[in-house]
């Protein structure tokens, strides 16, 4: 008998949308971990926040595609704990505990 894993979880954006929140993939987990890579050479926060909201849009893609593909709709939706949250389901990066990414919203 095969066992399914499911460690999902629900994050609810800025308007009330819901989306399903799963551990990435092999394919798309290698996406989202260039990005966080890119945290180490960041100057400023814009930057940093950029980067965030890279990571978490591979992320809800991958959730849903046609409902997260709008790079501008998840920034005036998303908040920095709905950012964390997603940061730490989809690829196990605890933005709140890595110093890299600590110093770059700072």
């Amino acid at each position: 008998m095969a066992t399914k894993v499911n460690n999902s979880q629900k994050v609810t954006l800025q308007d009330g949308t819901v989306a399903e929140i799963r551990p990435l993939n092999i394919k798309n987990l290698r996406k989202f971990m260039e990005v966080t890579k890119k945290f180490e050479n960041v100057k400023n926060e814009d930057e940093g926040l950029d980067l965030l909201m890279e990571a978490c849009q591979i992320a809800l893609v991958a959730a849903d595609e046609e409902k997260f593909s709008d790079s501008e709709y998840l920034e005036e939706n998303l908040d920095m704990d709905t950012i964390a949250q997603i940061m730490k389901i989809s690829g196990g990066v605890d933005i709140n505990a890595d110093p890299n990414l600590t110093d770059a919203m700072a």
